[in-house]
């Protein structure tokens, strides 16, 4: 398991580095819901991935979801989406289900470097939810969370806490459901 950090930057990085030609690759980590019909705290396995040019991309490994769960489609913005009307207008702009800043830059990877690939998505935020202004600086370029900046946050916007708690704690939750998926995908191999 490698963590590469946020962000379509960190993804280059990242694949450049990478030596061999690995079995499989899954990009796993959080996104936002754009639709109501994909829960927070849940995980799911994108079906494809929209990039910039509003191609679709599909993953070369396919795992068929458990339970029938629907298959979403995700697209990838370059700073995170924090209000609920911006997350509207890009699900209607995209046709698109969840955002994250990756799934795209690394879908592109994958494709170039013939790998079979995936993805597993936790998700931590609703369409309705509306997350703080500041929150890509929380995380660093490795993806190790900056808690000296949330404290910084905390102090100008002390109103912010329980929306920071319940975050917290629907992060964490999408986490455990993503790995329990990752750990069924790895088993479906």
């Amino acid at each position: 398991m490698v963590c590469c950090g946020p962000g379509a930057q960190a993804i280059g990085q990242w694949s450049a580095g990478v030596t061999g030609e690995p079995r499989v690759v899954i990009l796993a980590g959080l996104a936002g819901s754009l639709s109501r019909r994909f829960a927070v705290r849940s995980a799911y396995i994108p079906a494809a991935v929209v990039g910039p040019d509003g191609k679709r991309l599909r993953p070369t490994l396919i795992v068929p979801e458990p339970d029938d769960a629907p298959a979403p489609i995700v697209t990838s913005v370059p700073a995170t989406i924090t209000s609920p009307a911006a997350k509207q207008a890009l699900a209607q702009e995209t046709g698109t289900d969840l955002v994250d800043r990756e799934s795209a830059a690394f879908a592109h990877a994958a494709i170039k470097r013939k790998w079979r690939w995936t993805i597993v998505r936790g998700i931590s935020d609703g369409p309705d939810t509306a997350l703080p202004r500041d929150i890509d600086a929380w995380v660093d370029q490795r993806g190790r969370t900056r808690i000296g900046m949330i404290l910084k946050s905390l102090a100008r916007r002390p109103g912010i806490l329980p929306s920071l708690v319940t975050l917290w704690a629907d992060s964490t939750a999408a986490m455990v459901a993503a790995a329990r998926l990752i750990e069924q995908v790895i088993g479906d191999l």
